[in-house]
């Protein structure tokens, strides 16, 4: 019997470190089918711009494997012209849509995509249960969720509170993620004599148009520091993120879905103070593994932050809390053998890479 195949199409970066949530996730899918009995076949559009020929090879790549399952894991914009071709051609192919991001129904509820090219596909994998509601709202019944994941086979102890706080930022260092309502929160916090009593790390790739309006405002503040790209495919940065207290994540990113950096945060127990904002609450619990604040409102930042200084919050059992639920997004629990039987990757695939 031929080994089951499957194309994945998307920013992968294959070869390399993943530098964003996209290519980590890719990665990951990749990484995982291949364990599992799947031969992966990328189309890898991560810096296509410098790679011309990235698009003839999957454009030939299509043509010539008319039957081998489709997996497209990108932001919908990426693959839009895809999927209509797929509806229009009418092809036989199976196509499976890895979502990325978390503003898919909100752009077919609005028109502008038309939801008849999305239900033409066999099956839409959301990582929300709010994206979930609003598509079978719109009349889908091709959609199932399916949380984000990472590698869980390393949980670090839990970090003992010291003598200061320390707070951390690792995302994209980003406008759009709430960087500047962190300095504001902070100058008021250092305003009010709590400058001693607590530290905030960024980690993360700079925006190019960011650079130097970040480096201008993270000079000025004695008690914040950029630390560069953390490491979390290694255990060195997995222990280097567990000697934090608590995660910052202000985002008011457009269309933020199940960020990877909640993983990060439960594998090391970090409770997270995070903007009201997209699906956060469909995976904090407020007062559980969370507080939350409203979306670029620099003074709640700065009151949850001096509550969790002034010992007003139980930080001990938010850590517990957090770390409780990191299994639950162990890649292995997620991408499971039956749910690739399930959607067609470990049975219908091997009698179509028969054909070709």
């Amino acid at each position: 019997m031929s080994t089951p195949k499957a194309i994945i199409l998307g920013y992968i970066n294959r070869g390399a470190v993943a530098s964003d949530g996209e290519s980590v996730k890719n990665q990951y899918i990749i990484s995982q089918l291949e364990k599992l009995g799947v031969k992966m076949l990328p189309l890898d559009f991560y810096g296509w711009r410098k790679r011309p020929w990235v698009m003839p090879q999957a454009l030939l790549t299509l043509i010539f494997k008319p039957r081998t399952p489709l997996i497209l894991s990108t932001n919908p914009i990426n693959i839009y012209g895809v999927i209509k071709a797929h509806r229009l051609l009418r092809s036989k192919r199976k196509i499976i849509y890895w979502v990325i991001g978390g503003s898919l129904h909100e752009r077919i509820k609005s028109g502008e995509f038309e939801a008849r090219y999305f239900k033409g596909i066999d099956q839409l994998l959301v990582e929300s249960s709010i994206m979930y509601d609003s598509l079978r709202e719109q009349g889908f019944d091709n959609v199932r969720v399916l949380p984000n994941f990472k590698e869980v086979n390393y949980l670090p102890p839990l970090h003992q509170q010291g003598e200061k706080i320390r707070f951390v930022f690792l995302s994209r260092v980003s406008p759009y993620k709430g960087v500047d309502y962190i300095f504001d929160a902070v100058e008021m916090l250092n305003g009010n004599g709590y400058g001693d009593r607590f530290e905030v790390d960024i980690y993360g790739k700079v925006d190019d148009d960011y650079l130097s309006t970040f480096e201008d405002r993270e000079n000025k503040l004695e008690n914040v520091r950029y630390r560069g790209v953390l490491p979390m495919h290694t255990r060195e940065g997995v222990d280097q993120l567990a000697g934090y207290d608590v995660m910052l994540f202000p985002t008011f990113w457009p269309s933020e879905g199940f960020a990877g950096i909640f993983i990060d945060a439960a594998i090391c127990g970090l409770p997270i103070i995070a903007s009201d904002w997209a699906h956060n609450r469909a995976f904090l619990r407020d007062g559980v593994d969370a507080l939350f604040v409203q979306p670029k409102d620099a003074h709640q930042l700065a009151e949850q932050m001096r509550r969790v200084i002034d010992g007003e919050v139980d930080l001990a059992a938010m850590k517990r809390n957090a770390q409780s639920r990191a299994k639950d997004y162990d890649i292995d629990s997620v991408v499971t053998p039956q749910l690739l039987k399930e959607l067609g990757l470990l049975q219908a695939t091997c009698s179509a890479s028969r054909r070709g």
